[in-house]
């Protein structure tokens, strides 16, 4: 539920990101915007676990997407909206939309098929200006599957800021690294932020394959 100022929506979206405002009493359809995924089903599974809500303090309270929504979709997108009409934010990447897929190609291992099986689908988290999103990867049938990175994007240009490897690779952290062949640890579901102390809290799935870790550092 939006704050008023927001506009007051209830928001929902269906399992093909389409974001949907509902009036939150009667239940009316307010707006929805619909980003038109591409359905073709390669990892299978269509969902949309939420949309997020930043209040960008610094601009005006009538300006264009000072309250915006995010949603991270199955194509492998993120996109911000207007809060109060479903408008894109035109500022935000390119027409609203940030292209997640080309920097989950950039860290890819060596089975292809691992790209085309990843999705977004949790709620993107927002803290400190910072859009994080996680990704999804099919980790069951090889250790060569798309790592778990999270990604950080700023708020209002949607610039990528950072990303952060879940699985240990840096032996200066004192234990022994994993290899980078080795992907998963990936983020399922909804991550937690603390905004007063800009903390973003990431629960993470195991490394690559499930059950079967041969090529893991350790017993």
């Amino acid at each position: 539920l939006l704050p008023p100022e927001a506009g007051g929506h209830l928001v929902l979206c269906d399992p093909f990101s389409k974001i949907i405002a509902l009036d939150p009493v009667s239940g009316a359809e307010r707006w929805t915007f619909d980003p038109q995924i591409d359905k073709t089903p390669y990892a299978g599974r269509f969902k949309c676990k939420g949309a997020a809500y930043w209040h960008d303090t610094e601009a005006p309270a009538d300006a264009a997407c000072t309250h915006r929504l995010y949603v991270a979709t199955s194509d492998k997108r993120l996109i911000a909206v207007d809060a109060r009409d479903g408008k894109p934010c035109g500022g935000f990447g390119a027409g609203g939309t940030v292209d997640v897929e080309p920097l989950l190609a950039s860290t890819l291992p060596t089975d292809p098929e691992s790209l085309r099986g990843a999705q977004l689908m949790s709620p993107p988290a927002v803290v400190s200006g910072i859009v994080a999103v996680s990704s999804t990867a099919n980790k069951f049938k090889s250790t060569s599957a798309l790592n778990g990175a999270i990604r950080g994007f700023d708020a209002r240009t949607g610039e990528l800021r950072w990303t952060f490897d879940t699985l240990v690779r840096d032996p200066a952290t004192g234990l022994e690294p994993t290899p980078m062949a080795v992907g998963g640890g990936n983020t399922w579901v909804p991550m937690t932020v603390d905004n007063e102390r800009d903390l973003l809290f990431i629960p993470t799935a195991s490394p690559a394959p499930n059950y079967w870790g041969v090529h893991r550092p350790g017993d």
